[in-house]
């Protein structure tokens, strides 16, 4: 009961006026009683699991206090052209930033379709078991390429205190992180709109000249991007939006479309 009224506390709830409670493992359900009548403990994770992407970005795909057992899927796509192969890498924790938490462990995906960047659907699969089993898988939909991977709590943190601390952790560093993650939404916005550009191009009946121009605007752009990438670093938001602006301006000054 400490741990439940500790929860309570922390987010600014009466004890009075709740009939039901999913926080921390338990479940309660007082039924408009004085008393508790029903104590039910529902398990659940202590931190978010996710995968790095691009850098050093935390994809979340199981958040914080989801009931176990659960599965979910993410997609992601390759962020280099033609690529082969990624990595996976499998994290517990609340930042946004990979380093900044657990890895709890990685394998290689190969046999990736041969596409331009942003092309390819990849599945990635969490499926956390009662016993506290994770099983994490990675599929290519056009290839039926196939990995995964079998982890388990031994591979995480499992003291109280060091998950306390990543949670504070989280709170203390808010500010920073939310800043990361509109950074982090910008440079996905940005590719995802290049991507749709270079997609279109031979949709144009401009001149055979206009349509170099613009590939050479969007191959630019990309790697404008991949330097950033390399680097693990992200621009601010206003220098997305500032490369955006350039390839509108150089489209109204053509018949280009897309």
């Amino acid at each position: 009961m400490e741990t439940v009224e500790r929860c309570l506390t922390d987010a600014k709830m009466s004890k009075e006026i709740v009939d039901d409670v999913v926080m921390v493992g338990a479940t309660l359900s007082g039924q408009g009683n004085d008393k508790v009548q029903e104590l039910v403990l529902v398990e659940v994770t202590p931190l978010s699991l996710g995968v790095e992407y691009i850098g050093e970005a935390m994809e979340v795909a199981v958040p914080r206090n989801t009931a176990i057992p659960t599965k979910v899927t993410i997609w992601m796509t390759t962020t280099k052209d033609y690529q082969f192969d990624m990595e996976i890498k499998a994290f517990e924790g609340e930042r946004a930033r990979s380093i900044a938490n657990i890895c709890l462990d990685s394998f290689l995906l190969s046999g990736i379709q041969q596409a331009p960047r942003g092309v390819p659907d990849i599945s990635i699969c969490f499926e956390l078991q009662a016993n506290g089993i994770l099983n994490v898988s990675a599929k290519d939909m056009i290839t039926f390429a196939e990995e995964s991977i079998r982890i388990t709590r031994g591979n995480s943190l499992s003291s109280r205190d060091e998950i306390e601390k990543m949670i504070e952790d989280a709170k203390k560093y808010e500010g920073e992180d939310e800043q990361y993650r509109k950074k982090y939404a910008a440079r996905c916005d940005f590719e995802e709109y290049f991507c749709q550009r270079r997609d279109n191009i031979n949709n144009n009946t401009v001149s055979f000249a206009e349509i170099e121009k613009a590939k050479d605007a969007i191959l630019k752009a990309f790697q404008w991007l991949d330097n950033l990438d390399a680097s693990k670093k992200l621009a601010e938001v206003d220098e997305y939006e500032e490369k955006v602006k350039e390839l509108t301006d150089a489209k109204k000054s053509t018949k280009w479309i897309g």
